[in-house]
């Protein structure tokens, strides 16, 4: 027995350190987050941050409320409700528990550390173990190191990308877990490299859990997977051919397909149902379609631009896709110094992903490329745009996660090659410093991202922190109506995730047919455009409103009352400045209809929707 817990005890603590180490990273970038878990969560307040914060609730509130996975909901789009999609169920399974006993802010500013620790771990994991399977087959003796410095350079040039930290910055969790696809092709180049059915049935069930958490890696690990398969036919035929090895892939693809089919027609059926919430359009066919409508677009040269290359450090980046200079000077000295014999594999798998990231067309220093009459088409428009399903994956800048795979393996090879150069052994933990150092460095100093990683105030309204406590079910609204779900306005979702109540808002669009056709919202609606008409869309294409619209009013508060909505709030704080001064008609118009509010602080009215007296 003490054997075997001298023999488990060891990868454990040296699981243990690099994710002591990692953890220590993930909290320099996020910093001072810690100090501050339950007051603020990680993420600018301008990108999706308020509506993933939503999701991670409405999995707990689904799973445990209604015993179901959430798949349709009225909690928005009241009282239609609608099919919805929650697009990072992973995510969402994983801050269960922790929503459980801990505020949502934590719940998602510790699952969020989490995937950080992930994405470093699993690169450190496959490297290791490519750089074992490289000693062995040169017949040296494993590496005795309590830790692999190689590769924990390469976790910390994956884990903390500056692709990752503008994910994070934007508020895209479902992006978060990259490091799956790590440990998903540690699983499947050890049951090829093995032979081993156990690892085969791993690799497949990491297959489905990529998917799972993220469509567009679900795709990924499949062309992965065809890179490798085509590698070992090149490489290795005989191995791969035999029918041990035949029995393996059998295994994984048995074990992705099961829970994959039933996920993937939930996945598709949820999109194109007829009371979809969120509609995914397929990528256009034409190319003078894309230029028109595809915002998504990477700039070739947005690869290598750094701050002092033409990026203002104070810019808000979405889209990131820089790679890192000194990540590509590593990359480059494992391709050229390494001894791996799998060099050439990562390789090509770099150079796959590295162009399809550019998107369908070919856009440099802000231009699309012109050939001849038309433009320059590229692989992805070819791969994706045409094929069913993968049609779906309209941000091609997120292969960049992908791209920073390989780069980080080279890297490993590279710096292992260092280890076996015998003048320079001792000089590795140096060499090793150095290297993790500047690619550190240059994300801190120089990439296109905000470090340490913004984070957005979690602070509510007492209010709706009481509204909470009222177990009744029913519908609010929350004025202003103007782009309700876009803009600063996303954190109505937030706000719901702590009152519970519902909205009549879609998470997409601004203000819903609902609100539109209903006269007594529509008025609302009219107040704030009159006060802005370069900010929202004319209410309901009119300019000015006919007497026949306002004798609908006292009807239009009947029904919102019959369709169970309680009450109404006047919010002043998510006024925009030019919009400042319809607040004023605005109140005015609801003392008229719904009498004198309550108020739950400066510039916050409650009010309660009656009935009309008849």
């Amino acid at each position: 027995m003490s054997r075997a817990w001298a023999r488990l005890g060891r990868p454990l603590g040296e699981l243990g350190l690099v994710g002591a180490i990692y953890s220590a990273v993930a909290l320099v970038v996020t910093w001072p987050l810690l100090l501050q878990l339950g007051q603020r969560v990680i993420g600018s307040h301008r990108g999706d941050l308020w509506f993933h914060l939503w999701g991670l609730w409405w999995m707990k509130a689904s799973l445990l409320g209604e015993g179901r996975f959430p798949v349709h909901t009225d909690m928005v789009n009241y009282p239609e409700g609608g099919t919805l999609l929650l697009i990072d169920p992973l995510n969402g399974l994983l801050s269960v528990p922790l929503q459980l006993i801990l505020p949502l802010s934590t719940s998602y500013n510790l699952t969020v550390l989490l995937d950080l620790l992930l994405a470093a771990l699993g690169a450190y994991l496959l490297v290791r173990t490519l750089l074992r399977h490289a000693a062995a087959a040169a017949g040296e003796p494993a590496p005795v190191s309590v830790v692999s410095l190689p590769a924990l350079v390469s976790g910390l040039i994956f884990g903390f990308s500056p692709h990752l930290v503008g994910a994070i910055e934007s508020g895209l969790t479902e992006t978060f877990l990259v490091g799956l696809m790590a440990f998903y092709l540690l699983a499947l180049l050890r049951a090829l490299r093995e032979r081993s059915l156990a690892w085969g049935v791993a690799a497949g069930l990491l297959m489905f859990v990529n998917l799972f958490a993220n469509a567009y890696y679900g795709v990924f690990c499949g062309l992965l997977s065809l890179l490798c398969l085509a590698w070992m036919l090149l490489a290795e035929r005989r191995a791969l051919l035999g029918w041990r090895n035949l029995a393996t892939l059998a295994a994984a693809g048995v074990c992705f397909a099961l829970p994959a089919l039933p996920y993937l027609r939930v996945l598709l059926g949820g999109y194109s149902a007829p009371d979809a919430l969120i509609r995914r359009a397929p990528e256009p066919g034409r190319i003078e379609d894309v230029i028109k409508v595809h915002a998504f677009v990477a700039d070739l040269q947005s690869f290598f631009l750094t701050r002092a290359t033409g990026l203002r450090a104070d810019a808000y980046h979405t889209n990131v896709s820089y790679l890192g200079y000194a990540a590509l000077a590593l990359l480059l000295l494992g391709l050229l110094l390494g001894r791996h014999r799998q060099r050439l594999l990562w390789l090509v798998i770099f150079l796959v992903f590295f162009v399809l990231s550019w998107g369908p067309v070919l856009k440099v220093g802000g231009r699309f490329v012109a050939q001849g009459e038309g433009y320059v088409a590229l692989p992805f428009f070819y791969v994706f745009t045409r094929t069913p399903y993968l049609s779906l994956v309209s941000h091609p800048y997120r292969l960049t996660a992908v791209t920073m795979l390989p780069m980080a393996v080279l890297a490993g090879f590279f710096l292992d090659r260092v280890r076996a150069w015998a003048p320079w052994r001792g000089l590795l933990p140096l060499v090793c410093l150095l290297a993790g150092g500047a690619v550190l460095a240059e994300t801190l100093a120089l990439a296109p991202v905000r470090i340490p990683i913004s984070s957005s105030d979690a602070a509510v309204p007492s209010f709706y922190r009481q509204l909470g406590e009222d177990p009744d079910d029913y519908g609010i609204i929350v004025v202003p109506l103007c782009f309700s779900g876009t803009d600063q306005r996303r954190e109505y979702y937030y706000h719901q995730a702590l009152h519970h109540k519902r909205l009549p808002y879609v998470v997409d669009q601004g203000v819903t047919r609902y609100l539109r056709d209903n006269a007594f919202t529509a008025h609302l609606y009219y107040l704030e455009w009159r006060a802005d008409p370069e900010l929202v869309r004319p209410y309901q294409g009119k300019r000015s409103v006919d007497e026949a619209s306002l004798a609908q009013i006292p009807a239009g508060l009947e029904q919102l009352v019959q369709d169970d909505f309680r009450l109404l709030v006047l919010d002043e704080s998510w006024f925009v400045p030019s919009q400042q001064r319809a607040i004023s008609g605005i109140k005015a118009f609801l003392d008229e209809q719904l009498g004198e509010p309550r108020s739950s602080g400066p510039g916050f009215w409650v009010y309660e929707l009656t009935a009309p007296a008849e």
